[in-house]
């Protein structure tokens, strides 16, 4: 650096003092200048060690909390159903908890040993589910209350088997909600969801013994809501499934018949619970064979049955009968329908006896006890059509717009020792011409067939 002028008349000493005190402030300004740029340096180290920690933070904790929730729902119990999956994995940011191929199944050993223990389940169930997704899952819960909560959970393409024992009586007496409880739980206390959205599932009830499909239902959807599974919920009648309210909708069910001349068809059909309510669209009973083909695949004379009911309801229903395998309800109607028979008079005659094959001796041979107090048909058609055997040709008995109410239609011996009578009140056109007003009442004994029917024409 360039040595300042000394001023004149200053002593040597004073311009040294002046030119040392130039250079210090130079060293000065260039320490200054150094210890700023330390302390930035040491401020960006510090950031640095802050975002490295936190990042490590995030994905020690992730592990731990993936860990944790793996531990805790994987833990095998020795209880009667087992959970089998291939990956979880948690998304801790977005809270939401993805689960691969989950398979819930009765364990084999722990089943054979309660078979010789002669304390095996009539039923069982088996449920498959390609993929699982938790939505708005709190992790700290699984972690410190061992707890799993969410907001939502989704599950598409399930298939559930139900397996049961048709032999045995206290199916109606067993609900399974218990074992899967104990497995569901693990080492958990609680399992809490407000929302389970199960679209296009499939439903197949097998026989326990030949794995043999008893009925069968495709593309169901469930909606359940307020989902909460601990130690008592099992227990808790005001739930189905352990939720406060479930949405059922389906699309087909195939019922496999004995009699392979007909087919049913069952379609559309939607339960709510906070109604109590149970919609069907559709109901049919379809002969496999033509008219003439049906007589003569008989060697003598049989009814063809021919049944469509549309826009079928039933109204508050009991929900703990169904557990009992019991259908109890307030109100059924039936707001289209058609019934058409047909009898040809040229095979031989049927010698058989009638006795127990009269409308209310079938509905007391029915496999399960049934409760409607009052049975609805809107809109009818009935049409009775009969070959002559002398003419070769048929005639119609025809009733157009026929409406009818049944009361009391029951098979529970409670309800028939309080009330025996089964009351028909019907209104029809016949031959769309001639109009008729009917009364019948029929007698449902437990000890004997049928009582005469009283018919009065108004």
């Amino acid at each position: 650096m360039p040595r300042r002028p000394s001023p004149a008349g200053m002593s040597f000493a004073g311009a040294l003092i002046l030119e040392g005190f130039g250079n210090w402030h130079h060293i000065s300004n260039v320490a200054n200048m150094f210890k700023s740029g330390k302390r930035r340096s040491y401020l960006l180290l510090a950031i640095g060690v802050v975002v490295l920690a936190t990042i490590a933070w995030q994905f020690y904790k992730y592990r731990l909390v993936h860990r944790k929730i793996d531990d805790t729902v994987s833990t095998k119990t020795k209880g009667l159903y087992r959970i089998y999956y291939d990956k979880l994995s948690l998304d801790e940011v977005a809270g939401a908890l993805h689960v691969k191929n989950i398979e819930i199944a009765p364990d084999t050993s722990v089943y054979h040993q309660m078979i010789l223990d002669k304390h095996d389940p009539p039923v069982l169930l088996r449920l498959t589910v390609p993929a699982l997704d938790i939505l708005g899952v709190k992790t700290s819960k699984a972690l410190l209350k061992k707890e799993i909560e969410g907001a939502k959970v989704e599950i598409a393409g399930a298939t559930i088997e139900i397996f049961t024992d048709r032999s045995r009586k206290d199916t109606a007496a067993y609900n399974p909600a218990g074992d899967i409880t104990k497995q569901l739980l693990g080492k958990l206390l609680q399992i809490k969801v407000d929302t389970v959205l199960i679209t296009h599932a499939n439903v197949v009830v097998r026989d326990i013994h030949t794995g043999g499909e008893i009925v069968s239902s495709k593309d169901v959807s469930f909606l359940f809501s307020d989902v909460l599974i601990d130690s008592t919920t099992g227990k808790d009648s005001s739930r189905i499934l352990f939720a406060k309210g479930l949405d059922i909708s389906c699309d087909k069910i195939a019922l496999p018949l004995k009699n392979k001349r007909y087919r049913l068809d069952i379609g559309g059909l939607r339960f709510t619970s906070h109604d109590d309510a149970l919609s069907v669209h559709q109901v049919r009973i379809i002969p496999q064979l033509p008219e003439n083909e049906f007589a003569y695949s008989f060697p003598v004379q049989k009814d063809r049955y021919d049944f469509l009911l549309e826009d079928i309801s039933l109204q508050h229903i009991d929900r703990e009968s169904l557990w009992r395998k019991e259908l109890v309800a307030e109100a059924m109607t039936i707001r289209k329908s058609s019934f058409k028979v047909y009898r040809d008079l040229s095979r031989p005659p049927d010698t058989a006896s009638k006795v127990g094959k009269y409308p209310q001796q079938l509905l007391m041979r029915l496999p399960f006890p049934v409760n409607i107090r009052r049975l609805i048909f809107e809109h009818a058609f009935i049409e009775y059509k009969e070959r002559n055997a002398k003419s070769d040709s048929a005639g119609r008995l025809q009733f157009f717009d026929a409406n009818a109410t049944l009361t009391n239609v029951t098979n529970r011996k409670r309800d028939i020792m309080r009330d025996n009578k089964c009351v028909l009140k019907f209104k029809a056109s016949l031959l769309n011409k001639t109009p008729v007003d009917a009364r019948v009442v029929m007698e449902n004994s437990l000890l004997k067939g049928i009582s005469a029917p009283s018919m009065l024409r108004r």
